[in-house]
């Protein structure tokens, strides 16, 4: 049997596809809501392939596939074991040097910013970034807007500075009289952008885009609102980064059909446990027990690790786990979780949402039914 007609035979569920060379070595790992529909693509045409696809699909021998009962599940899935197996292509079609942080070299009397890959302990750390390209474009923009350094330079007892200092796009670090409290007022400015504390940038951006529209001078307009896009997506990603760190523990149901529901147990934005259970015939007091069954063993085992800025290894499965959650799908249910469960006003703040959840639940599944 070839591949095209293989491909025909795979389920219509949500699963990983693993592509594999002519020694059985993994090439390629993808996810798919719909497996028979998705794989089913790469044995079409080639013309309507990019070049990357196509040269990928000429040292195809085989493939595999796991079965998944959730897109969820089949997010994370693909996500570790790209991290394990790091097949050659899924690193080839991303095209990236890694995770990219922007530094500010806090420790330093006159501190400059640059891009970093391996973040060492010294200084201060934005990001992770998967693509090193956005870190540039936020770099260049903090640049443009914040009197800071470009240059690695020493300071310079006579001369007119840097070039960047003659263009007044710096406070000029690098002359004996740069004035070092508004330097680091610069710095404390860019510090606050970075961490989504500061919008006077936005409302800066805003307010030019409209003027220069105002002027007929559409090719400003068009810097501008690219600019301010690129700020409000910095600034959407730190409220989401820190809405990750902080929560702990949740609890997610996903209904499968009517009869069946799938459980998670996100521990420190990880997939932590998983369960599935069935629903037909089951009264709201059982299902309710059966949730505390999931959740209470988990509780009991102490969160010890402390909280932490987010680290490039756990960015990617931290974010298919905010961002499923976040969405809008009608069969999937979440709760916080305490971070100390068992204490009298905990414990009822539990059972309370436990119970709320049991009704979603319900009122879902009658919906299901109808």
């Amino acid at each position: 049997m070839n591949l095209k007609e293989k491909a025909k035979l795979l389920p219509e569920k949500a699963g990983v596809y693993l592509m594999k060379d002519a020694m059985d070595h993994v090439i390629y790992v993808g996810k798919s809501k719909n497996l028979r529909q998705r794989v089913k693509q790469y044995f079409q045409s080639m013309k309507s392939q990019s070049p990357k696809v196509e040269r990928m699909m000429g040292v195809v021998k085989d493939f595999q596939y796991i079965v998944t009962d959730t897109e969820l599940e089949a997010l994370v899935l693909e996500c570790r074991l790209i991290k394990e197996i790091k097949p050659f292509y899924n690193r080839l079609m991303k095209n990236d040097q890694g995770y990219a942080y922007i530094h500010i070299s806090i420790e330093d009397e006159f501190p400059r910013l640059s891009i970093v890959y391996n973040p060492a302990d010294q200084g201060l750390y934005f990001g992770p970034f998967a693509k090193s390209s956005m870190a540039e474009k936020i770099l260049e923009l903090i640049h443009k807007y914040f009197q800071i350094r470009r240059c690695s330079s020493q300071r310079i007892p006579k001369g007119g500075g840097c070039l960047n200092y003659q263009l007044h796009n710096c406070l000029g670090a690098c002359i004996e009289s740069c004035d070092h409290k508004a330097y680091r007022e610069e710095i404390d400015k860019a510090v606050s952008f970075l961490e989504g504390r500061d919008q006077s940038l936005l409302i800066f951006l805003q307010e030019k885009m409209a003027a220069a529209a105002a002027q007929l001078e559409y090719h400003k307009a068009a810097i501008y609102r690219d600019e301010l896009a690129l700020a409000k997506m910095l600034n959407q990603r730190q409220k989401t980064i820190k809405t990750i760190e902080k929560q702990r523990d949740l609890l997610a149901v996903e209904l499968l059909n009517g009869k069946q529901a799938k459980l998670f147990y996100i521990r420190n934005y990880k997939l932590w446990l998983k369960r599935r259970i069935l629903l037909e015939g089951k009264s709201k007091e059982v299902l309710l027990e059966e949730l505390k069954e999931f959740i209470f063993p988990q509780l009991n085992e102490k969160n010890t690790e402390k909280q932490k800025r987010l680290k490039r290894e756990a960015l990617d499965e931290a974010q298919i786990l905010y961002h499923y959650l976040q969405g809008k799908r009608k069969n999937l249910f979440s709760m916080k979780l305490p971070k100390h469960p068992f204490s009298q006003k905990a414990s009822r703040k539990l059972e309370e949402d436990l119970e709320k959840l049991v009704e979603k639940l319900y009122h879902q599944i009658g919906c299901i039914e109808e």
